[in-house]
């Protein structure tokens, strides 16, 4: 259905490998033989993983979600998991779902439109070298707070009610906040600071959007000169020229 399978904080398959499979012969993609060019180690398909995606949101927000099934996924997905024969500690939980929160956060965000090696500048994508030089930190809050919103969104998914979905919309949106606080707060990012990046999310990345139409972060409107109101805001807007 087109829909994309992988979003913020929400894992979603549609399919099993068997019925990949028949599409792809379909498709002419592979031989009927079912033989696959390479399949890399499948212990990074197992069990608990973070995920993440180098495709970004049109508002330049990452795609990341902590995953315990097993999947599997093409190469512009990302598994970070321990070494082979290093167990899962409670700790190394904690980071990868700290790293949830903050991949998806507006301080990610801020910090691949500025840094990032192919953000801006190729296409909206980040390369998976800026998520392993970002600066993280480690934090239970933050981890505990990234969870709760991938839990809403798995309600949100499984909602079997209608009426629930403002409900759960709501709560998502009231955690996601109570997230972005918390990361200003652990990060101890100044008012200043806060303030860059929130002009970095609601005006920088929407002017170089502009040219995407689509794109829920254009902040232009195309103005007309047969509307009276559009008319005037150019008068306006030439009159500071002017009198000067």
């Amino acid at each position: 259905n087109n829909k994309k399978e992988f979003q913020p904080f929400m894992v979603s398959p549609s399919c099993k490998w068997e019925n990949k499979l028949d599409n792809l012969i379909q498709r002419k993609k592979i031989d009927n033989d079912e033989k696959v060019a390479q399949l890399p180690d499948i212990y990074y398909f197992k069990g608990k993983k973070l995920l993440l995606k180098n495709g970004l949101s049109p508002d330049f927000h990452a795609c990341s979600a902590f995953y315990t099934k097993n999947i599997i996924f093409t190469h512009s997905v990302c598994s970070i998991k321990p070494t082979k024969g290093v167990a899962f500690s409670p700790e190394i939980v904690e980071y990868l779902q700290t790293l949830v929160g903050l991949f998806n956060s507006n301080l990610f965000a801020y910090y691949v439109f500025n840094k990032g090696s192919s953000a801006g500048i190729e296409r909206t994508r980040a390369n998976f070298i800026d998520y392993f030089i970002f600066p993280t930190i480690i934090s239970s809050d933050i981890a505990e707070l990234a969870m709760q919103v991938q839990q809403k969104y798995e309600e949100l998914k499984k909602r079997i009610v209608p009426d629930d979905k403002d409900n759960l919309e709501s709560q998502i949106r009231d955690l996601k906040n109570k997230l972005e606080k918390k990361i200003i707060a652990e990060y101890r990012i100044t008012d200043l600071e806060e303030s860059l990046i929130d002009y970095t999310i609601n005006i920088s990345i929407p002017v170089l959007k502009r040219e995407e139409g689509k794109s829920n972060t254009n902040i232009f409107n195309t103005l007309q000169m047969n509307i009276r109101e559009d008319k005037n805001y150019l008068k306006q807007y030439a009159n500071i020229f002017i009198n000067h």
